[in-house]
């Protein structure tokens, strides 16, 4: 009942297209964003030369990152709209941690621009999953809510709890390189490999920091049997060389 009381009181505040979900000034929006065009155009977006593996941004004309030069991913690219920072990270935090739900679907018709933006074309959308007594515990999974929100702007279907994510996990924030990438090791696995046979498929996650998130899940996508896996997340946490 609180819960239900509480989405109600955000959605009377902040509701769809009326306010901008960073200032809250009155806007007349009808793209989706929910963002005043001076938020829009203060937030850390991705400009510039990037890497063409992950997505992160390169102050030189390289043509990948330090880490993408050596380590061999199973994606074959992500991309980010924003670096995580500034209001953007404030605002991801809020969304994962603080219940704060409203924040899908701004994020996912930013998320849908960037697909069409580097001309994805994918066959089924999956999203980075959560172990299932953590989602019990937080109530929801974010990265379900974008994939879904995402689906319905692109309408491309989505697929649920086909891939999961059987094993729990240490919390990857305090983790090295490698570390993160032996703490996931064996965490997901795919249902009805059926369902991803022959197909390219778009990952959907929050936040790219090393990747080792996305690139275990696309492996395993590519054992079921996915021909590629594309990814797409909020934010970018920009790897300093």
């Amino acid at each position: 009942m609180f819960k239900k009381l509480f989405d109600l009181a955000i959605n009377t505040l902040y509701p769809d297209n009326f306010t901008c979900n960073f200032c809250h000034a009155e806007i007349f929006d009808d793209n989706g964003l929910a963002t005043c065009e001076d938020c829009d155009m203060s937030l850390p977006k991705i400009n510039g030369n990037i890497c063409h593996r992950c997505g992160d941004l390169i102050l030189d004309m390289a043509t990948y990152c330090e880490i993408c030069k050596f380590e061999q991913k199973a994606f074959e690219m992500n991309r980010s709209v924003f670096l995580y920072d500034g209001d953007i990270k404030n605002a991801i935090r809020s969304f994962k941690f603080d219940n704060a739900k409203y924040w899908h679907k701004s994020f996912a018709h930013y998320l849908a621009k960037a697909y069409k933006q580097y001309d994805y074309n994918c066959d089924i959308i999956c999203y980075v999953p959560m172990y299932k007594d953590r989602q019990i515990s937080r109530g929801y999974n974010q990265s379900e809510l974008l994939a879904t929100e995402l689906g319905h702007i692109l309408k491309i279907d989505v697929s649920h709890e086909n891939l999961v994510k059987c094993k729990d996990t240490k919390n990857q924030v305090d983790l090295n390189f490698k570390q993160r990438r032996e703490n996931l090791s064996g965490a997901f696995k795919v249902l009805d490999k059926s369902k991803f046979k022959g197909k390219n498929i778009l990952l959907v996650d929050d936040v790219y920091t090393t990747g080792s998130t996305l690139n275990n899940c696309s492996m395993v996508l590519k054992k079921a049997g996915a021909k590629n896996v594309y990814c797409l997340t909020i934010a970018h946490a920009h790897q300093k060389d």
